[in-house]
Formats: structure tokens, sequence, C-alpha cells
């Protein structure tokens, strides 16, 4: 009797190819896991792989290939939805050029671009990077904000650059043994971490007022993130600690397409919704997980839910108790 589960991890290797083309299949791989890209192969391109993993908002991927290189093109730019990536190079050497601007990402370095807009990655010799990829929203960033941090580079060495090389690289070397027990905290971590490369980055240009916006809402909400549990976190509450008016707040926030109050219970419910799927929580009530998260009312959570998700959480409970169950 075996019980039925999905694998948190996804990996792809040319080392399959047997008679078939390395570098089609390599292309394949590529198109699956990291969208739309033209990919030219270095000289002799025989080997790659791809460990990929979604832990909520984010994406983590560790690729390990031969020289070559791939292009993001402006059709390709304009015709999927783009997201923000931080990446660190462990072995080889990787050069990111987008809009006006090249850097050289070397070992132990990190950089950022964005999908939204053409960009370009070469990397001419055999090469391990850890990427991570989540949406704009997710990190306070809108697709013209990010401009002002993608394209950056962190030496690995000192300061933020040093705490994102190194979670990088030990998430990555964990990733073959991720389980679900782990990948709740490890989200945060990495959550944490890309917030404070981009609060970072936008302190060093105050002087531009989008900077500065950007800047303010990201305290704003891990201010918040750590303060969802309490029932009192409203955009008020929000306003009043962050020393702004609410109407200055609802317009940060709406320069992200939504509201305070709404971005509040959108994390809220994310929380309770990670919590339903956590078998080690199912002696907890859905009332009790809500209270957790600062939703008090249980018949609105399970209406706000079902609005959210497509089902309620009773349902997602059942669901993921029948996936689990015995296989006949």
């Amino acid at each position: 009797m075996s019980l039925k589960s999905e694998s948190l991890v996804d990996v792809v290797s040319t080392a399959v190819a047997k008679d078939r083309n390395t570098v089609d299949l390599w292309r394949q791989y590529v198109l699956q896991t990291c969208g739309a890209l033209q990919v030219i192969p270095g000289p002799g391109f025989v080997d790659g792989s791809i460990t990929t993993t979604t832990l909520g908002d984010l994406r983590l991927a560790v690729i390990r290939a031969d020289p070559h290189s791939v292009f993001r093109q402006p059709s390709f730019a304009n015709s999927e939805r783009g997201h923000i990536y931080v990446t660190t190079v462990l072995r080889g050497r990787c050069v990111v050029r987008q809009d006006d601007t090249e850097v050289a990402v070397r070992p132990g370095d990190v950089a950022t671009f964005d999908s939204s807009r053409p960009y370009a990655l070469h990397m001419d010799e055999p090469f391990e990077m850890v990427s991570v990829r989540t949406r704009h929203q997710v990190v306070g960033l809108t697709e013209d904000t990010s401009r002002l941090v993608s394209g950056s580079l962190w030496h690995g060495t000192t300061g933020v650059g040093a705490l994102a090389h190194r979670t990088l690289e030990s998430v990555g070397r964990l990733l073959a043994d991720l389980n679900a027990s782990i990948s709740e905290p490890i989200e945060a971590t990495l959550n944490g971490v890309v917030s404070a490369l981009f609060a970072e980055r936008l302190s060093g240009v105050t002087a531009n007022p989008v900077a500065t916006r950007q800047l303010l809402l990201l305290r704003i909400r891990r201010y918040a993130e750590h303060r969802l549990h309490n029932p009192a976190l409203t955009p008020r509450h929000l306003a009043d600690h962050c020393h702004v008016s609410l109407r200055y707040l609802q317009m940060l926030f709406a320069e992200q397409g939504t509201s305070p109050a709404r971005w509040i219970r959108e994390e809220r419910l994310a929380r309770l919704h990670t919590d339903l799927t956590d078998p080690r929580l199912d002696h907890l009530s859905v009332a009790a997980l809500g209270e957790r998260w600062g939703l008090a009312d249980a018949s609105q959570v399970s209406r706000l839910f079902r609005l959210h998700y497509g089902l309620s959480p009773t349902e997602l409970r059942r669901t993921r108790c029948r996936d689990l169950a015995p296989a006949a």
C-alpha cells in the first residue's frame, strides 16, 4: 500500500536525450520552465539540467548547463506576463544585459532582471546558478518601477548581497530534499531576502520620488506581514503607524493595482490557505485557523475564501485528504 503524493520538485535534464538532439531538448526545457526565450548554444553544448519548485508566489530554479545564451525578445516580453528575477552564480559566469545596463555576475554575486522587458543572459563557460522568480506586486514593485532595481548587481562578499547569495545557495543545495514541512518558512525567508535587496537599492535613489514611494511601500508591507494575526491591523492602523495619511496609503497600494484593505485580506487568506494544506494542522478547525490570521468571522472567512480560491476551506481540506488517500 502506498500514498499518492506529488513531488514538490521537478527536474529536467538532457541526460535523458539518448538519440535526441540535446540542443533541441534544452530549448524545449527552457521554454517549459523559463518562458519564451531564444536559446543559442555555445560551442560543444551537450549537457543541461533545471531543478524547479514553487513556493507560494515564488518560483525557485537551480540551473546547471554548458555554455549558451538566452534572449528575451521584445515580442516575447510583450506577449507573456513578466516577472522579476533574482539570481546568484555558484560556478562559471553570467553576463546580464537589460535596458542600457550590462553586468558580469561572477560566483558569489547576485543580480536582478525583469522578463517584462527584453534581456539577454550570456554564459560563456559551464555554469551553475540559483534563481528566484516572483510577480512584481509580491515585492511591492510594478513593471514600470522595477526599472529602478533591474539590472542591479550586488557583490556577495558583504552586506545584503552576501546574505542573498548565501541564502540562495543554501536553498539551492537543499532543493532536492525539499518537503512540505519546510516550504513555508523557506518561502518567507526568500521573500524577506529579495525584499531586502530591493529596499537596499531603492534607498540609494531616494532623490527619485518613485523610488521613495516604492521603498516606503516595502517597509509598510513588511510591518504588516508580521502583524497579520492581529485583527486590529487595518488600513487606518497602517497609516497611523507609518505617519502617512490614509489617502496617501491608498495611493501607494493603488500603484500596485490594489488597496490596503484588499491586500491585507488577501495576505490573510493566503496564510489560511497554506495552513489548510498542512496536515499537521488538521486538528484545528477552519475558524481557529482563521483566527490565527486575524479573520474572526468564520462565515465571512468561508465566503471570502471561496470568492478568492473557487472553493471553500472545508472543500480544500477534503480535496487534499482525498489526494493523499491510500491507493487501491
